[in-house]
């Protein structure tokens, strides 16, 4: 008999009434604040991770104090905000130093917040997010990046852990919600561990009961009616290599003893067989349910749960995974090499500022599926952009979350509750109906920085009441095509 792990308590610090556990003095000590740009005009500061030292830390274009983080970027004043950190995990202070454009906590203008691991902050066109690190991260070259994007400590102990596996040959078991990404973690064991046989996946959730047994264990010709021709089943058919149970919580309890036994003795007997064929598989279980739960709720087999839990992994969300988000994006739905704007091959250099704010603010219940498919419907609006224009707004969302999104950023009537661009009077204007908007747009040649000058907003508030007005990329192109001189 084999022993599971032992159970690890979790320490989540991403709310001040989270428990904690005890972490020493030593840790304390080696642990960190960092400061991922995710969006920004300046290259170089784009997708970078900056750590903080203790104290306070002053951002701007030429910012003055003991320690500063010059980032080039027009938007933002000379000292424009401030972060002050602890020696420890304990929130850090954002201040606004008076700047021009404001700074925003989880989209909302502030002037003093306490922020904590995962805040998301935008100041001018800067998007980053806050993140606690215990120890120092070390690089690696081993192409996990493939699998498991990112530059966050969850992303760094991830792969630490994958790599740690691959080198055994004990089963694993995977832990995470729905869309974390635990069949690339599963597919990174395979690849890392050099097993020359196939890896073979079987969802248990997409086969009837009915199949399920002949499907993984294979059977005999005539074993039942429709038996034409003898089957191997996926675990034979997995031998040498890596079986990856999808969703084996779903696993019907008069088939778990004979996968301990597969898992255990390495051998099968095929439905109708006479004897055992014996096998050399790894077996890599994932699950977005609670197996502990499943057992304690006579649901799943305690000796098989803990025969799984070899090694046991846990894949963090999406929403536990913010400074990796845009990466996760580049992996999931890579750009196309044809989009109007040339050089462009991130999706941090396509997004307007607020929507990546709105990515990051987003709680993505759906996991990468739910990415995937926005990212898609942004994709829609890609034949519209321009060099003029290089950045999907707001209104390229899909309409639940552009309309979530404004509600984040704006009140019913359009106003920004936000601290008003440069130039703009939106907290005292009326915002203009349809047919002034269309109207204005017409008048200036569908030309929306003329159109926000005319009305005395930045061109961001005007792309907001766009979208309320239901006036989108493909109204826009239709209206600028209209003004345009005809050939003949």
């Amino acid at each position: 008999m084999c022993a599971g792990d032992a159970m690890t308590a979790q320490d989540d610090p991403s709310t001040d009434s989270a428990p904690r556990l005890r972490i020493s003095n030593r840790s304390v000590a080696t642990g960190h604040w960092r400061l991922h740009f995710l969006v920004a005009p300046d290259g170089s500061v784009s997708a970078a991770a900056h750590r903080l030292a203790v104290g306070a830390t002053v951002i701007g274009r030429q910012p003055t104090g003991e320690h500063t983080l010059p980032v080039e970027d027009a938007s933002l004043s000379r000292s424009h905000l401030q972060v002050e950190c602890k020696a420890g995990p304990d929130a850090v202070l954002v201040r606004d130093l008076q700047s021009k454009n404001g700074v925003y906590h989880s989209g909302l203008a502030t002037m003093d917040a306490r922020a904590g691991q995962g805040a998301v902050l935008r100041f001018g066109r800067c998007v980053a997010v806050l993140e606690y690190v215990r120890g120092e991260l070390r690089p690696s070259n081993d192409g996990l990046h493939r699998e498991v994007p990112g530059e966050s400590a969850a992303a760094h102990a991830l792969r630490a852990d994958l790599r740690y596996a691959a080198t055994t040959g004990h089963p694993v078991l995977i832990e995470g919600p729905t869309g974390s990404g635990k069949e690339f973690a599963a597919g990174a064991i395979h690849r890392l561990s050099g097993r020359k046989g196939a890896l073979v996946r079987f969802n248990t959730s997409a086969i009837p009961d009915t199949l399920l047994e002949s499907t993984l264990f294979g059977h005999e010709r005539g074993a039942f009616t429709g038996a034409r021709d003898a089957a191997r089943g996926l675990i034979r058919e997995a031998d040498g290599g890596t079986l990856v149970f999808d969703e084996v919580g779903e696993l019907p309890l008069a088939l778990q003893p004979k996968l301990l036994r597969a898992v255990e003795e390495g051998c099968v007997r095929p439905i109708g067989g006479s004897r055992d064929v014996p096998v050399q598989i790894r077996v890599v279980a994932c699950t977005n349910a609670n197996l502990e739960l499943l057992v304690e709720l006579g649901r799943f087999r305690r000796d098989l749960a803990a025969r799984l839990r070899g090694h046991h992994i846990r894949v963090p969300g999406l929403a536990e995974r913010r400074p990796d988000l845009l990466a996760l994006a580049d992996a999931v739905l890579p750009l196309p090499a044809n989009l109007p704007i040339g050089g462009v091959r991130h999706w941090r250099q396509v997004l307007e500022p607020e929507v990546a704010e709105a990515l990051l603010v987003h709680p993505w219940t759906d996991g990468m599926r739910e990415l995937r498919s926005v990212l898609v419907h942004l994709l829609r609006d890609a034949p519209l952009l321009s060099q003029e224009e290089p950045t999907f707004t707001l209104a390229s969302l899909p309409p639940a979350m552009e309309a979530w999104a404004l509600q984040l950023f704006g009140d019913a009537d359009g106003k920004s509750r936000a601290k008003p661009e440069p130039g703009a009077d939106a907290g005292d204007r009326l915002r203009p109906g349809r047919a002034a908007l269309i109207g204005l747009v017409q008048a200036n040649e569908g030309n929306i920085e003329a159109v926000a000058r005319a009305l005395g907003v930045h061109r961001r508030q005007v792309y907001r009441w766009l979208a309320m007005a239901g006036i989108d990329r493909v109204v826009l192109r239709e209206l600028r095509a209209a003004t345009e001189p005809s050939d003949r």
